[in-house]
């Protein structure tokens, strides 16, 4: 048992525990969650109905639907595009604010809308758009000059991005819902600007308990591999560049999600389990990380 489970760990920048080489972080659950939700729809769309916040239902006490609508998914090119930035733009907020207090920030983006929306009298079947959203507002007020495809700032994707739910929302005359969709960002925002993450100084700075306020590193980048990886004989030394990059770019999240899965086969299974084509891509990655340290 102790090979597949490992003792949970202590620090703030920890996760909960591991499976394995698997860390548990929340947003890891939140993913894995949401991603079981469509595999259940499609066996009984009943059982997913039970996730969803429906108001008259949470009136009557179901009140664990306040917490649990965003991992109500249907099976959908949109939902899954919703976990995999979930999980790009989730964990690298997590990383920076630490695990505990992450959670508190997680559960009042989740919990205030939800609130407001039975409040509203308005239902919740869009799974983890909403969420989804919010934790890219967030991750764009964390890193303002990040960039993406073509070196287009990721902010520009973001405006798009929540300016086309707008329109929509004010096309169809959904007062409510769009309601809920400024709620949401102004909380993002807000969080990211409390916690200590953004440094954009227009966006007003509220006070926190003492127990959530305490200190934040900004993280400048993809998180790096943190040690050595170790296999009997086998050692792989990650390459630390000298001058990374105020901020990451889409591509250097990916690139960084790469380089952690062929170090964690590394470390399970030594570095002669890597094919031809790892090795080839573990150069490659090496020798960029050398060139930007330069």
């Amino acid at each position: 048992m102790d090979r597949f489970y490992t003792s949970p760990s202590h620090g703030p920048d920890e996760p909960w525990f591991r499976v394995g080489t698997v860390e548990v972080t929340t947003t890891v659950v939140i993913c894995a969650l949401s991603t079981a939700s469509m595999f259940v729809w499609a066996i009984s769309s009943r059982l997913v109905s039970y996730l969803d916040l429906i108001s008259p239902y949470v009136g009557e006490g179901q009140v664990w639907r306040l917490v649990t609508w965003p991992i109500a998914n249907q099976p959908s090119l949109g939902a899954v595009l919703g976990i995999v930035m979930m999980f790009l733009f989730g964990r690298e907020v997590e990383r920076s604010l630490g695990r505990t207090r992450f959670l508190w920030f997680t559960a009042a983006l989740t919990l205030v809308p939800a609130v407001i929306g039975v409040a509203l009298d308005i239902s919740f079947f869009g799974g983890l758009f909403l969420l989804e959203m919010g934790m890219f507002a967030t991750f764009i007020a964390t890193f303002p000059n990040a960039t993406g495809f073509f070196g287009i700032p990721l902010w520009v994707f973001g405006v798009v991005f929540i300016g086309i739910q707008v329109l929509q929302l004010t096309g169809g005359r959904a007062w409510g819902w769009l309601t809920i969709v400024v709620v949401e960002l102004a909380l993002s925002l807000l969080g990211a600007r409390a916690f200590g993450l953004s440094p954009l100084e227009w966006i007003p700075k509220v006070p926190l308990p003492a127990s959530l306020a305490g200190p934040t590193q900004r993280r400048k980048g993809p998180k790096r591999p943190r040690k050595p990886k170790t296999k009997g004989h086998a050692t792989v030394t990650p390459i630390r560049p000298t001058g990374q990059r105020s901020t990451p770019t889409a591509a250097d999240l990916l690139r960084q999600a790469e380089i952690d899965v062929l170090l964690d086969k590394i470390s399970a299974h030594g570095l002669s389990s890597l094919t031809p084509e790892e090795r080839r891509r573990l150069d490659e990655h090496s020798r960029r990380l050398r060139e930007e340290g330069n």
